[in-house]
C-alpha cells in the first residue's frame, strides 16, 4: 500500500512557513492554555488533565533513526516482541505508518543482531531517508511493529488535542 498524496508525511517535508505557522496556531488553540493566570500562580505552565485511562503495558514505545542502509538502529521494540534474528517480517507502509509482523516466507528478515532493515520499496514510497528517527509502537499481544514518521505525529498531536477541545 502507498501513502496518499494529500498526506501530512508527504507534504511535510515540502511545507511552507505558513502552512507550519497554521499547524502551530490550531495546536496551541486546541491546547486552551492560559499563560497570563499561570504566570500570575507562579508555578509555570499549568498541567493538563488525562482523562482516559490507558492500558499499562499494552505497547512498547521506542524512538529510532534510519541509518544509510535503513536499518533502525534501535532493538528495544524488537526485543520487546520476543522477535529472534532472522524472523522473517513483512514491511508495509499503510497511509501515514509502517506496519510490521512476522511473515513466513518473507524475503525481508531481522538481520542476525536482530535489527530491523526497511526495505528500500519501503522507504521510497514513505519517502524516508537516512537519518529520519521514526516513533516505533510495539504491540506485543499481537506481534507487530509500528513506525510512525514525525509527520504522521504532527497530525496525531493535532487530532487527539483538536478532539479534546470539543
Amino acid at each position: 500500500m502507498s501513502i496518499p498524496e494529500s498526506s501530512p508525511a508527504l507534504s511535510a517535508g515540502a511545507a511552507s512557513t505558513d502552512d507550519q505557522a497554521s499547524y502551530l496556531d490550531r495546536l496551541w488553540s486546541a491546547l486552551h492554555i492560559d499563560i497570563p493566570s499561570a504566570a500570575v500562580l507562579g508555578r509555570g505552565l499549568p498541567m493538563p488533565t488525562l482523562d482516559r485511562k490507558w492500558a499499562s503495558g499494552t505497547m512498547h514505545f521506542s524512538v529510532a533513526a534510519i541509518d544509510a542502509d535503513g536499518r533502525l538502529a534501535a532493538r528495544s521494540a524488537v526485543v520487546a516482541l520476543q522477535w529472534q534474528p532472522r524472523l522473517a517480517v513483512a514491511v508495509s507502509a499503510v497511509h501515514d505508518a509502517l506496519v510490521v509482523m512476522p511473515q513466513s516466507g518473507s524475503p525481508h528478515t531481522l538481520d542476525r543482531q536482530g535489527y530491523l532493515r526497511l526495505p528500500a520499496s519501503v522507504r521510497h514510497v514513505a519517502r524516508l531517508k537516512a537519518g529520519d528517527r521514526l516513533l516505533l509502537a510495539a504491540c506485543r499481544s499481537r506481534s507487530f511493529l509500528l513506525a510512525y514518521p514525525p509527520a504522521a505525529l504532527d497530525a496525531m498531536v493535532l487530532a487527539y488535542h483538536l478532539g479534546a477541545a470539543l
